[in-house]
């Protein structure tokens, strides 16, 4: 508890929020370099400079599997990107359609950061981002997958159970991708609402 303290009052001891484009050689990377036991076979970006993908072969099983690869977030960003969650949702909504949705939601992050009186670096600005456009923008968990022109088809056989991919190269390949039970339940509604149709338990 008290290291988590500490790293509060360092984070809020300041309301430096960066305002300038992301580049890799400046500010160092914004997802980390994962290693892995298994084989690896392929490792290719998805959603540069988010997200990338490692497919590994487990000899044991002799199987593939898709390892998708995000940035990771630490105990207090984890809490932060909760609150922004719940914070910058109605600001979007009224703000669609008022420009490029990337500049709207950067613009929205930088002035919550602000009043929160967080400070950070560039790279951790674009980690937050990164979920927050992920989450409002994309496709949510599956939005790596949804990078991939390789991925034909994405498969779900219910919750906390990893997500199956067709792969042009790979055919029917496990992921580490899955879905708890209210984030799938959520997420179903918002897809159907997306292509304008109703879900309830009496029609689901």
């Amino acid at each position: 508890m008290f290291s988590r303290l500490a790293r509060t009052a360092e984070l809020f001891r300041g309301t430096k929020v960066p305002d300038q484009q992301y580049r890799p050689g400046e500010h160092g990377p914004i997802v980390q370099d994962v290693e892995f036991e298994d084989r690896v076979v392929e490792r290719y970006w998805l959603n540069p400079p988010f997200a990338y993908v490692v497919v590994t072969y487990d000899d044991q099983q002799d199987k593939h599997l898709y390892r998708v690869i995000e940035p990771s977030l630490d105990r207090f960003e984890t809490d932060l990107i909760e609150s922004l969650y719940d914070d910058v949702r109605t600001p979007l909504l009224y703000g669609a359609g008022q420009g490029d949705p990337e500049g709207v939601l950067k613009g929205e992050l930088r002035r919550r950061l602000k009043k929160y009186g967080v400070e950070t670096d560039v790279a951790g600005f674009y980690r937050l981002y990164y979920y927050l456009y992920r989450r409002f923008r994309g496709f949510g968990r599956i939005d790596p997958l949804m990078h991939d022109p390789a991925i034909e088809d994405i498969s779900c056989d219910g919750y906390e159970v990893p997500l199956y991919v067709y792969h042009d190269d790979y055919q029917d390949i496990e992921t580490n991708v899955s879905f708890d039970q209210d984030e799938l339940d959520s997420y179903i509604v918002r897809m159907a609402q997306q292509a304008g149709r109703h879900i309830s338990v009496g029609n689901p």
